[in-house]
């Protein structure tokens, strides 16, 4: 079979090559393993590829910027002072999941620990209302204390029953429901997005396929009377595309240490 393509000399002259030429076969197959290995390395799918060039492009925005200067100031992780307590009342943006504790107490040298369930909106005007469970220590024998059971079972992988009974031996664990915290301290665990103004706000966008979403999460100390801010700790993620789209994905901040949401705060001797 003849190729089709067809190269002049000059007017009278016309050579035909066929596929059959070893110079052809070996031209032609050499594309074909090009093109193999530039779709393979870029994800093995022209879509893959399409996606890929979507991230790039959006190093580009200034959305991208934005996030980059978040990331790299020093303000996102800041102690502005420290305190000794008794204790502290956590408590998360989009509502905690109020139990456990044992750690806070046993491993940590805290006398209490409090948790609130109720979803803060608002750092300005933080209130505590309605169910607060609280976590103490008490005398073996007080027949409010916790089964040790009970740890056990919602304790990690990782932790032993054992040893929690030795860091507070002789003692037991007693929760309890109250209705106002006597914590003057809370950690709260902030999750939201950030605006074109550099605002964090404690909420996502309805629309969770919004383009050039900067979004955070961190630990926040604040004194409850004085509303002061003693440390904070936020770590970014971009997302050019939306949160939705798993192809194109988020960036990330890079980190050395996990959040820590209570640093400000030792327990007393």
């Amino acid at each position: 079979m003849k190729h089709s393509n067809k190269h002049s000399n000059d007017e009278n002259q016309t050579i035909y090559f066929k596929y059959s030429d070893p110079l052809i076969l070996i031209m032609y197959r050499l594309v074909l393993l090009a093109l193999v290995i530039s779709i393979s390395g870029c994800g093995s799918t022209p879509s893959a590829i399409y996606q890929l060039s979507k991230r790039e492009v959006a190093k580009n925005r200034p959305a991208y910027k934005q996030f980059q200067e978040l990331c790299a100031s020093p303000d996102r992780s800041q102690i502005y002072k420290t305190v000794n307590v008794d204790g502290y009342l956590f408590a998360a943006t989009s509502g905690a999941r109020c139990k456990g504790g044992w750690d806070v107490l046993a491993k940590q040298g805290y006398k209490y620990y409090e948790c609130s369930s109720i979803k803060v909106k608002d750092r300005s005007s933080i209130k505590f209302d309605g169910e607060i469970y609280r976590l103490e220590t008490g005398e073996e024998g007080d027949g409010r204390c916790v089964s040790w059971d009970v740890v056990e079972d919602d304790l990690s992988y990782h932790d032993k029953v054992e040893e929690f009974q030795t860091a507070i031996e002789g003692k037991c664990f007693i929760k309890s429901e109250v209705t106002e915290p006597k914590s003057r301290y809370v950690t709260l665990l902030e999750f939201g997005r950030v605006d074109n103004n550099g605002n964090h706000i404690l909420e996502f966008p309805n629309d969770s396929n919004q383009k050039d979403l900067i979004s955070f999460y961190g630990g926040h100390v604040i004194d409850l009377e004085s509303g002061e801010s003693l440390s904070i700790d936020r770590y970014y993620k971009y997302w050019p595309e939306g949160i939705k789209n798993k192809a194109v994905g988020k960036f990330e901040c890079n980190r050395e240490k996990p959040i820590n949401d209570s640093r400000a705060l030792t327990p007393k001797p």
